[in-house]
């Protein structure tokens, strides 16, 4: 489990103003396997649990059932933790009197987001009882096109940073062989490297936010 508290820019804990929508803003010269931005996500996709009286009866909390690779981070007003599981994601917000073996509730605030929230509530209350993620969150999905386009992109840029020329990039992307064939001065192989490196350069220059409104 990862913690992190790190703020940058003059910004401040749980203030999403200038951050591109983190909570926590990273330092962009880390390496891109490092960092833990910490996005915020829809309200609804949030749980919130809090403590309650131990002299009623119900479910108790433990950290150490949920499944998955758990990021833990205060932001300044509360605790949110963020644990992956497979292609999926488990978002929680407790409050800072729960302690890990205590009874606990779901706070679901009234609203158009009502509905959602409480699903996302019983889908929680199911992985905390079993102790495991959900089968269909661990399956492994094809990436979409658009996911290995970006990937590709981001590796050309990677490259042309590095000193790599348009071909070395083509043969470390699509292999020497489809290089061999394919590779012209002008030819549509070395055009789509050059719209690879352009696109990831307009994604690092701010462009990563369109992503982010597509999601939502």
């Amino acid at each position: 489990m990862a913690a992190t508290g790190r703020t940058l820019g003059g910004t401040t804990p749980g203030d999403p103003r200038g951050n591109g929508g983190c909570n926590f803003v990273e330092d962009p010269g880390l390496d891109a396997r490092a960092v833990q931005p910490q996005w915020l996500p829809s309200s609804s996709s949030v749980v919130r649990l809090i403590e309650v009286d131990e002299s009623e009866a119900g479910p108790r909390f433990s950290l150490w059932r949920i499944p998955g690779r758990k990021t833990l981070t205060h932001d300044g007003r509360c605790l949110r933790l963020t644990s992956e599981m497979g292609s999926s994601r488990l978002r929680l917000l407790l409050s800072t009197g729960l302690c890990d073996g205590g009874l606990f509730a779901f706070v679901v605030t009234a609203g158009a987001n009502a509905r959602s929230a409480w699903a996302a509530s019983v889908r929680v209350l199911a992985i905390l009882a079993a102790g495991r993620a959900p089968r269909s969150s661990l399956a492994r999905r094809r990436p979409s096109y658009t996911g290995l386009s970006h990937m590709r992109a981001l590796q050309a840029l990677d490259g042309a940073h590095s000193g790599a020329s348009q071909r070395e990039i083509a043969i470390a992307l699509f292999g020497a062989d489809v290089v061999a064939h394919k590779w012209h001065a002008d030819g549509e192989l070395r055009a789509r490297v050059r719209y690879l490196i352009h696109r990831a350069s307009a994604l690092t220059k701010g462009g990563y936010r369109s992503l982010l409104h597509n999601r939502s």
